[in-house]
């Protein structure tokens, strides 16, 4: 009888590594998209609270008071533009501190805002009423 030849066991063929996955869209991770905001625009409100503890014989100040709060509302209208309003309720009055709709796609790279809005003058101008130094407030506008 023959001696059978023993078959040496095969050999695993190299196995070819898989394509790496396409990236996620960024809508898709978690990370907020523009469109995302359609009809639904940012909202924030700031107040200015002061409140006051013990006895002053110079000046009678009460001992909590709200003495100005600030709406604003920041919303992308269309592809082509966006709107921001800061609404100011204070204690005697109610005004729109800044309201400008601004153009974000037009010929030549150009931007345009258009309505109300602070003047980007000097150091002082750009500054919210609180956030200036010293004890009295400026006068607005």
């Amino acid at each position: 009888m023959p001696r059978r030849r023993k078959t040496p066991p095969p050999t695993p063929s190299p196995t070819a590594t898989p394509a790496p996955a396409p990236p996620a869209p960024s809508g898709a991770t978690g990370g907020a998209s523009q469109t995302s905001n359609y009809f639904n625009p940012s909202v924030s409100v700031i107040g200015n609270f002061l409140a006051v503890g013990g006895q002053n014989t110079v000046e009678n100040l009460p001992s909590a008071s709200l003495r100005e709060s600030e709406l604003g509302v920041q919303a992308v209208v269309d592809p082509y533009a966006r709107a921001d309003f800061f609404i100011s309720f204070g204690e005697h009055d109610v005004s729109v501190e800044e309201g400008y709709l601004t153009l974000t796609v037009l010929p030549a790279d150009l931007l345009v805002k258009l309505g109300r809005m602070r003047v980007s003058f000097g150091k002082v101008n750009t500054m919210h009423s609180t956030s200036c130094p010293g004890p009295t407030s400026r006068s607005r506008w």
